[in-house]
């Protein structure tokens, strides 16, 4: 349900208290209650409220709880708002997790991204900031950091600068350090270049692949080892491609759980 008035001055609440989403949208299910409120001048709009859902399904992704709660202005110059979001139990387009907390800070001009995924055995952790200029946006990734009892401990070498834009997306070099590893990475795209991108392996557990795998394959997967790589790849838009690799593998074994075989 709805109530208010839009004018020049807008004050307009909405209640939501959906029990079956598939009736909304043939894809989704679970329930979600809450409300929402847009208020302020038209030139300064700002909406806040909270949210609960419990069973979610959205297509591929999953949670078995959700909360947001959120006070963030429209304009670009807006008093500074927060945005937080916390999801338990669910997976996010094929990928399980335990827990999904994502905060975001500040306004279009100046904002500040913070997520921390955990899975019951790995932990990424992710902070970002920059700001909308237009329609281009420019920041950096300030830390990154991923760990499990399989991979060891990465970090992010230092604070690495990213841009996107109608014309195109680039990355600066992104490069995560361990005790006894390196990996580095990076690229720009663009709408009438294509794709040029650079990778620098060494010393990188193979068990960060099992998931991607896990999702390509459809079935448990468990990867060890470590790998060395340097990759170029260059995709023009007429589809040519030029690709160039050198890998190299010590003690790589890939298990497959439930049969009795190992590569």
């Amino acid at each position: 349900s709805a109530r208010g008035r839009l004018a020049q001055n807008a004050d307009v609440t909405v209640q939501l208290d959906v029990n079956q989403a598939g009736d909304w949208y043939p894809e989704a299910a679970g329930s979600l209650e809450g409300e929402i409120r847009l208020t302020g001048d038209r030139d300064a709009l700002r909406l806040s409220g909270n949210l609960e859902g419990s069973d979610l399904v959205f297509e591929s992704h999953r949670a078995d709880t959700l909360a947001l709660s959120l006070d963030a202005g429209l304009a670009p110059q807006a008093e500074p708002g927060r945005v937080e979001l916390n999801l338990q139990d669910g997976e996010l387009a094929g990928v399980p997790y335990e827990t999904l907390d994502v905060t975001l800070t500040g306004n279009r001009a100046s904002h500040r991204l913070d997520l921390r995924a955990f899975d019951g055995e790995r932990e990424l952790t992710l902070a970002a900031g920059g700001g909308l200029d237009g329609d281009a946006w420019s920041g950096r990734i300030t830390a990154l950091s991923l760990g499990g009892p399989r991979l060891g401990e990465w970090r992010l070498a230092g604070p690495t600068g990213l841009a996107a834009s109608p014309d195109g997306v680039r990355l600066v070099s992104l490069c995560l350090d361990s005790v006894s590893g390196k990996l580095c990475g990076g690229g720009t795209w663009a709408p009438g270049a294509g794709l040029d991108a650079r990778a620098r392996l060494s010393g990188v557990p193979l068990a960060l692949g099992e998931i991607p795998l896990r999702l390509a394959m459809d079935r448990p997967v468990e990867l060890s080892g470590e790998l060395d790589l340097e990759a170029d790849v260059r995709l023009s838009p007429d589809g040519s491609r030029d690709i160039r690799a050198r890998l190299k593998t010590r003690e790589a074994v890939v298990s497959l759980p439930g049969t009795e075989g190992q590569m």
